[in-house]
């Protein structure tokens, strides 16, 4: 499922058309992630760097992951997608060298197949040829801005403008205290209920497992390196290859708990009524599968002037992982 989610990603990185203006000088200071926000974005959503859809990619059984990676992981503070339709780019923070990352980033994506030429530099600009497309990155400060090359170019634009409904105090910081932080205007939770909302916010958290235990490898040239991703290349190759039904899956684990609040904004506090009458009632005006529509009538919720406050657990969802929720959700900001 993490691997999974991190295709949309990936996908919406690739294949961009050359910005006709040059980027401009990157400032002195760090910014506020809010300012690397495009004016037009519909979207964010923060992730804990261990649940960073490309980021668990290649942390995921198959890949071979490098110490020098590892240890830049361990510097990250939070990451970010933001969603422009129609694709998204991200935005991770951290202590993230260029010269460093460059070097790094090169012999990971490299040794797990996925480069396919050496990186360059178009001024400020880090160009990434990937096998999916080409990836720009440039610096701001701790800040690396990751996507499209237009996509890079506008986020870290002086002087470009956040949109308005991104408010500073929304946007975490630090990952320390979330799982995943979603905000956005579009109507996804609006067609559900069938009110259409201002904006929303959906915040939840659980537990961290940290970073996956992972043999590193510290020498991506070494015959054990060539070896290790040869093998890995060559299961990966049989396992689609292949048409012979898997072996029985172990038994499923104990689901990791996980809390969550969902505040859906509305034009007045009528429609914030309206729309909490009819998840009590499971009045919904689309079809939603039996089950699902049942949990959501239950959730406790509080109506706050123009805003509905719905809050949940894993108790909440029964049978539904967070990671599935984060890729739903995901899923959902990919299509709009």
């Amino acid at each position: 499922m993490r691997a999974l989610l991190a295709l949309p990603l990936v996908v919406a990185c690739t294949n961009a058309t050359p910005s006709p203006t040059p980027p401009s000088p990157a400032p002195p200071s760090t910014p506020h992630v809010l300012q690397l926000v495009v004016s037009d974005a519909t979207s964010l959503v923060a992730f804990r760097p261990t649940g960073f859809p490309f980021l668990a990619l290649l942390d995921s059984d198959g890949f071979e992951t490098l110490a020098c990676w590892r240890a830049l992981e361990e510097k990250l503070a939070a990451t970010y997608q933001v969603f422009v339709p129609p694709s998204s780019y991200a935005i991770i923070a951290g202590d993230l060298p260029r010269e460093q990352v460059e070097a790094c980033a090169g012999e990971q994506l490299a040794v797990n197949g996925l480069l396919d030429r050496d990186l360059t530099r178009d001024g400020e600009l880090t160009v990434v040829p990937t096998t999916a497309g080409t990836v720009y990155a440039a610096w701001r400060g701790d800040h690396v801005v990751l996507g499209r090359r237009d996509d890079v170019v506008r986020a870290t634009a002086t002087g470009a403008t956040s949109p308005a409904w991104l408010r500073a105090a929304d946007v975490p910081t630090d990952a320390s205290s979330f799982a995943m932080v979603a905000i956005s205007t579009d109507q996804v939770f609006g067609a559900i209920i069938g009110v259409p909302t201002k904006r929303w916010k959906l915040t939840m958290d659980a537990p961290s497992k940290g970073w996956p235990e992972r043999d590193l490898t510290t020498d991506a040239g070494d015959s054990l390196a060539r070896f290790a991703r040869d093998e890995a290349r060559r299961k990966r190759g049989e396992a689609q290859a292949t048409q012979d039904a898997p072996p029985p899956p172990p038994p499923p684990a104990p689901a990791p708990a996980f809390t969550g609040q969902l505040e859906l904004e509305y034009a007045t506090p009528a429609e914030a009524t309206r729309a909490g009458e009819t998840m009590t009632t499971a009045a919904f005006p689309m079809p939603l599968e039996e089950n699902l529509a049942a949990a959501l009538a239950k959730l406790s919720q509080q109506v706050t002037g123009a805003t509905l406050t719905l809050r949940f657990d894993q108790s909440s969802f029964p049978g539904v992982e967070l990671a599935k929720l984060q890729a739903w959700l995901v899923g959902m900001q990919q299509q709009r």
